[in-house]
């Protein structure tokens, strides 16, 4: 990029500054603001104090990449009085040149004797307001005409510092902001840093206060939290269900210590991988505690079967573990087929999701490797075969108190699924229409990239008119802070305003001490700001999460062409439907065309004939009127600029400029009003350019009630409308993110699909029984979405969003391990001589109970997650609910329509094929007896 820009230095004007390139992640938005104030000292002394005690040690801290500081820094400011500087017979080129030449400091080399020498330090530099002041800038007659004579000095800020203000809580203030390197943890710098304001604050002046006026890692902080409560819930209930079903604390212990031993093993790979904890991840774990138990308990139901049945611990746990060692490989196989394409998702969003799909796959892995090792050996030593009198399995007192309700359960259930049996027609009728059900109600879902989360902090923006002063914009901004900081729930604010935008970050009290979300607040603002902010767009909003930036401006919708004025033209079109059309708050078009302009033209050929050189007159505009570092002075230890300006009330006007003289080459002064001309217009604020073309950007808030995806659909309908041939246009900010992540979904669900269908044809060797399974998933995708749209009757409406999306994708590899049960055991009893009708309804009874468990523990480790509150809760429920509610469903549902499906499909492979579904388990075992050391010739003996 540095290369790039280099080639096309020639290209500009050897006035040009030099372009700098600076690398900015995504996220660059400061995580941490520390505000400076004093009723004592000015802003000018709180940004040297903050300067010299704060930035350099915040600096050092690990993690930190800048550090900002919004205040008005120290400078000489040297206001020239252009009448008197012409009545001298001056001109600005001669202050800059008598600045260059008196305020200098070279070395002066050494003196140097036989045994000692002395360094030589020339004081040239000035460095108080005196010296500038008696700066000589010319000796006529004897007299020597000093800077006192034509103007003032004062020490004061820069030259844009007066036009820009900052507040905390409406006091005047110094900030400084922190930014993160791209790769730190946000909590560790965090922390860091407020571990150091106790330190700093000692450290200065009496009268100064350090207040953490903004911070971002509170919410993080408080979201970590919750999900480790999260954590612990989804683990006590997981274990309260295993010890309901197996009432046994042995039996219990088994599959419960599947859990830590998974997580630890998870985080061991997580540590070799880089992956932190952060909430993503630690969401992972929380859906991992309902699923590393789930290959255990199949495992523990089998062998505890076969010990009732009367088989010794250890040969029960040899050949129980063989017996479903298939079904726990096929349904670990189909669930990290599922999680892994998570990880896979492009853009932003897939940057933060790479940790979540394979820290859950990794923790699936492990959970398959606990149960195929550490499962089989503790069941062999923990369970007993105790035996009553009549030789039938002792159990506990809670074991026979219950379990009457369990055997009823399980007659209960296989008298339905004879009925359902019976009635297939019906049974699958009610399957499909199900099925349709929840792709109809997804249609009538309203669709936005994140829910909005209440994070305890929201931004307000004040849009002044374009050529508005920083006075004009900073009044309206201190009026926005005064209304902010009257309600309630507001705990401290602050304030950056004067040029161009004005930005109020407020923070919130603690989630525990209000009652009214971060929603509810803005609202009202809203209103607030409408009815009494007449003098610009005034809005709150939210700040969004996944590392969109805090200013962002809500939707984003960029129009690309070849003619800017078309763009302007067409760009202002769709401000006025915006307007209309109920679904924006305060539309936007940037860059506006209305900035006024003052156009100076030099008449080049009366410049030529008075001898004025073009250049001069550029220069002294821009030093009397914009403001211009000459030189810099020293104070303390740190180096400040020297600025020269003409004084505020000589530039008031338009007329002000011709008032201005430049000395010609015969040294005679020449008024710029008989050298240039001027004309008042209007222009665009700048020229974008989006790919290499011209490019306008309309945006605009969404009203309430209104997400996102209602904005581009209606942006997208007047867009087919309003372009003209050769102009397009595209999306940016979240916007783009919104429209990536959408088509990146559902990419990631038919990979999904894919995936799962393959590795079952690979597992069960037939390309038709993965779509037995399958209709159990379909039913579990059905349900899920009938669930989130079923939320508007019982609470705020769910939206379909990105952590919805990913709740449905998980949830092809959770129905599907319920589906794998049930066939590969039905498939084992086709092998022992039974039909397909009498497999599929005896490993349906038979698996009915371990389906049930594993149902339940994975439904009640999300369940918290579905039912959470708290920081960051507004982005976990949706996920945690599909899984819920599709699980719960599709479980129900499909402990009925699987058995159908699986006869169905046997007959339709036995009159394709003239075999049945066990076919490949027949050839296995004739393989295996043939290559078996009894089947072939005995062995030479020696």
């Amino acid at each position: 990029m540095r290369d790039r820009v280099g080639r096309a230095r020639n290209n500009l004007p050897q006035e040009a500054r030099e372009s700098q390139v600076s690398k900015v992640e995504a996220d660059s938005s400061p995580i941490l603001s520390m505000s400076f104030t004093s009723e004592r000292y000015t802003r000018l002394e709180l940004y040297d104090f903050a300067d010299r005690f704060a930035v350099q040690r915040i600096q050092t801290v690990p993690g930190v990449g800048s550090v900002n500081i919004r205040g008005p820094r120290y400078s000489m400011r040297m206001w020239v009085d252009s009448d008197r500087l012409a009545a001298y017979g001056l001109t600005v080129a001669d202050i800059e040149s008598a600045l260059r030449q008196q305020n200098v400091e070279i070395p002066g080399g050494r003196i140097e004797s036989v045994s000692r020498e002395f360094t030589v330090r020339v004081q040239g530099n000035m460095a108080e307001v005196t010296d500038f002041e008696n700066l000589v800038l010319a000796t006529r007659g004897g007299y020597q005409i000093k800077f006192t004579d034509i103007g003032r000095v004062e020490l004061g800020g820069g030259i844009n510092d007066s036009r820009s203000e900052s507040f905390f809580k409406g006091i005047p203030s110094v900030g400084v902001q922190v930014i993160r390197q791209s790769q730190a943890n946000l909590l560790d710098v965090a922390n860091a840093i407020k571990a150091l304001v106790p330190s700093i604050q000692k450290e200065l002046p009496d009268g100064v206060r350090l207040t953490i006026s903004y911070d971002t890692s509170v919410f993080v902080d408080r979201s970590v939290k919750e999900v480790y409560k999260t954590l612990v819930e989804a683990t006590v209930l997981v274990i309260l269900v295993l010890f309901l079903f197996l009432r046994d604390w042995r039996a219990t212990l088994i599959p419960l210590l599947a859990i830590p031993v998974s997580i630890v093993g998870a985080f061991a790979i997580m540590s070799w991988l880089g992956f932190t904890l952060n909430v993503l991840t630690l969401l992972a774990l929380v859906l991992a505690v309902g699923l590393v138990v789930d290959d255990a308990i199949v495992m523990l139901e089998n062998i505890y079967r076969r010990i009732e049945e009367g088989e010794k611990p250890i040969h029960a746990a040899v050949h129980g573990a063989r017996q479903v060692a298939f079904a726990v490989i096929a349904t670990t196989l189909t669930l990290a087929a599922v999680f892994v394409p998570v990880a896979f998702q492009s853009g932003q969003t897939g940057r933060l999701f790479y940790e979540f799909g394979f820290t859950l796959a990794i923790a699936v892995l492990v959970s398959a490797f606990v149960a195929l090792t550490l499962t089989p050996m503790l069941c062999s030593r923990l369970l007993r075969a105790k035996r009553n009198a009549d030789g039938t399995q002792a159990h506990s007192w809670i074991y026979r108190v219950t379990e009457p309700f369990f055997a009823a359960m399980n007659r209960g259930y296989a008298a339905m699924l004879r009925g359902s049996l019976r009635s297939k027609v019906v049974v699958l009728g009610f399957a499909l229409a199900f099925s349709c059900v929840g792709p109809w109600l997804y249609l009538k879902l309203q669709r936005e990239l994140i829910p909005v989360e209440d994070r305890g902090i929201f931004t307000a923006q004040f849009v002044p008119p374009v050529g508005s002063t920083p006075l004009y914009s900073l009044t309206y901004s201190r009026e926005m802070e005064r209304m902010i900081l009257a309600i309630p729930e507001i705990d401290r604010t602050f304030h950056r305003g004067g040029e161009g935008r004005a930005f109020i970050f407020a923070t919130l009290k603690p989630w525990e001490e209000r009652k009214r979300k971060t929603q509810d607040i803005i609202n009202e603002l809203r209103g607030k700001f409408s009815a009494n902010i007449t003098g610009g767009q005034a809005f709150p909003s939210p700040v969004r999460p996944l590392g969109s930036r805090r200013d962002s401006p809500g939707l984003q919708m960029v129009l690309q062409g070849a003619d800017f004025p078309t763009l302007q033209r067409v760009g202002a079109q769709f401000l006025e439907e915006m307007r209309k059309s109920g679904v924006f708050l305060q539309p936007r078009l940037d860059p506006q065309p209305t900035k006024p302009q003052l156009l100076v033209r030099i008449d080049r050929a009366k410049a030529a004939d008075l001898k004025v050189p073009v250049i001069d007159i550029a220069n002294t505009l821009e030093t009397l009127l914009g403001g211009k570092r000459v030189t810099q002075f020293q104070r303390g230890n740190q180096q400040y600029d020297v600025l020269v300006r003409v004084e505020d009330e000589k530039r008031a006007t338009p007329s002000d400029l011709g008032k201005l003289y430049v000395r010609s080459r015969d040294g005679e002064l020449i008024q710029l009003a008989n050298l240039v001309t001027y004309d008042e217009n209007v222009v665009p604020e700048s020229y974008p350019h989006l790919n290499r073309l011209r490019s306008v950007t309309v945006s605009g808030q969404m009203a309430t009630g209104k997400v996102i995806s209602d904005g581009i659909e209606f942006l997208e309908s007047r867009a087919k409308v309003l372009l003209p041939a050769g102009y397009r246009f595209t999306w940016d900010g979240e916007t783009r993110d919104f429209v990536e992540s959408a088509s990146d979904t559902y990419t990631l669900f038919g990979l999904a699909l894919v995936f799962t269908f393959l590795i079952l044809a690979a597992q069960f060797e037939s390309w038709i029984h993965p779509v037995t399974i399958f209709s159990a998933i379909i039913l579990a995708v059905s349900g899920g979405l009938i669930v989130l749209y079923c939320t508007r009757y019982w609470g705020p409406p769910m939206t379909d969003n990105l952590f919805a999306r990913f709740g449905v994708i998980m949830l092809i590899g959770l129905v599907a391990k319920n589906g794998i049960l049930i066939v590969e055991f039905a498939n084992e009893l086709q092998l022992h001589g039974k039909n397909a009708f009498d497999a599929a309804y005896e490993a349906a009874t038979l698996r009915f109970r371990p389906i049930i468990m594993t149902s339940i523990s994975t439904v009640l480790g999300a369940v918290p997650i579905a039912f959470a509150t708290g920081a960051g809760a507004e982005t976990r429920n949706p996920m945690g609910l599909v899984i819920v509610g599709g699980l719960t469903l599709a479980t129900a549902i499909s402990l009925f329509v699987v058995p159908i499906v699986y006869i169905l499909i046997d007959g339709l492979i036995l009159r394709l094929t003239g075999h049945g579904s066990a076919h490949g388990l027949k050839k296995a075992q004739e393989i295996e007896r043939e290559t078996s050391p009894s089947a072939s010739e005995p062995a030479l003996v020696k």
